[in-house]
């Protein structure tokens, strides 16, 4: 059994632990990051004004919650890129009418095109992290609304003792800069010792950015992909 620390937000950590305890080690929660809802007033002016036939596209759990976490909401056609985003959504009582498997705005765009029209009314809630890219992209395809909902920034430290072999579950960029940053200058002398597991390319490059090397890259590029390393783990 490994001591797995888990990095992501609390309402983002579910599928992760279950994935860690079902293949019997442990987890353990340091979350780095905190969310950070902006523009509600205009979250709610815009979820006032949907129809039934309208269209939300979430890019990730984050956004499911900024827009419809502790607040009533109309129906509407949901589109969702990623399973956990799914999976959030479900927790709403959700489903979404299609599913984007690719984080690629290329990827996003061929699935967002197969359901809807140039007459369509879709709203892309995104990160004030994020490029334009699929904004720019999928405004061709359909009327599109596209607004700021949520920024992520550093977590508060919690009590926590860290051990020589940790694996570190890494999950986005950000998640990197900020677990480093949450780091005393002893825990950084474990750093070598720790086992990084990213969750794709892009985070692979941040970690690697800072010097240091990646034990495991997830794949696929979501939680489910460290099922592989937790199995050949046990130890």
């Amino acid at each position: 059994m490994k001591r797995i620390i888990v990095t992501r937000m609390t309402h983002q950590a579910t599928s992760l632990q279950e994935l860690i305890t079902e293949l019997g080690h442990r987890p353990l929660f340091f979350p780095v990051l905190t969310l950070k809802k902006q523009q509600q007033t205009l979250v709610q002016h815009y979820l006032t004004q949907l129809a039934p036939e309208d269209y939300i596209v979430f890019t990730s759990q984050n956004s499911v919650e900024a827009v419809l976490g502790e607040r009533q909401f109309p129906t509407f056609k949901a589109i969702s890129i990623g399973p956990a985003t799914t999976t959030a959504l479900r927790g709403y009582g959700i489903e979404p009418v299609i599913e984007a498997d690719s984080f690629i705005s290329s990827g996003v765009v061929a699935a967002v095109s197969q359901v809807v029209k140039q007459t369509d009314k879709v709203w892309l809630p995104q990160s004030a992290r994020a490029t334009t890219d699929l904004a720019d992209a999928l405004s061709s395809l359909c009327r599109l609304t596209h607004t700021t909902v949520y920024t992520v920034v550093p977590a508060k430290r919690i009590p926590f003792t860290f051990e020589a072999g940790d694996c570190i579950t890494l999950t986005s960029p950000s998640t990197v800069s900020s677990f480093l940053s949450l780091l005393t200058a002893s825990e950084r002398q474990l750093l070598p010792t720790f086992a990084l597991l990213s969750i794709g390319p892009v985070t692979t490059a941040a970690i690697e950015n800072e010097g240091l090397r990646v034990t495991y890259e997830a794949k696929p590029y979501h939680v489910s992909g460290f099922r592989a390393f937790l199995e050949n783990n046990k130890k």
